[in-house]
């Protein structure tokens, strides 16, 4: 994530560790290995997904789909950018960083006798929002406020879409992010 999302894993690991300082008992997925805080197995054995978006997920920060499983790329369990009317190959062990919750994806049937596994690793939208919020639900505050820290807290639409780099931006961002983990030291 670091590589070609660098401004969103530094604010997913900024809100992160927030949280962490605020509840430590906090328990992350494999020790904390992941930057991840959720994850998903899909066990299948014929994983398939409709066309969808993960409205619970956070939409500035990308999620990755990992299939797994004895199953042929060529014949089967395509992914599916329904959006941009685009599929690829995606064999067993390859990774696809998405915005799950801003994109409509899914992934096509398995060949006959295939089997195909998933493994997703995520960011909860109301985790986010919770730390932005100064630790409260959503709920507890006015939409008025909600759009003031929203545009003070960098969550807004506008704020999150910008984070995404570009081919043209990217080097700028890594080295925005290898700057702000120099200061840390």
């Amino acid at each position: 994530m670091t590589r070609n999302f660098p401004l969103a894993f530094l604010h997913l690991r900024e809100r992160l560790a927030a949280a962490c300082k605020h509840d430590p008992t906090l328990v992350f997925p494999f020790g904390g290995i992941s930057l991840y805080p959720a994850c998903t197995f899909n066990l299948g054995p014929y994983t398939a997904c409709f066309a969808h978006t993960d409205g619970s997920n956070y939409p500035g920060i990308p999620c990755t789909v990992s299939p797994f499983g004895p199953f042929n790329p060529a014949l089967g369990g395509h992914f599916v950018l329904f959006d941009f009317k685009l599929f690829f190959r995606c064999p067993s062990g390859s990774t696809v960083a998405l915005s799950s919750a801003g994109l409509r994806h899914g992934n096509t049937a398995l060949a006959p006798g295939d089997k195909r596994y998933g493994f997703t690793q995520y960011c909860s939208g109301a985790l986010i929002r919770y730390v932005a919020y100064g630790f409260r639900l959503v709920g507890s505050i006015s939409d008025e406020e909600r759009e003031r820290v929203d545009l003070e807290m960098g969550e807004g639409w506008r704020a999150q879409l910008g984070r995404f780099s570009t081919w043209s931006s990217v080097l700028v961002d890594r080295k925005r992010l290898y700057d702000r983990e120099r200061g840390r030291m």
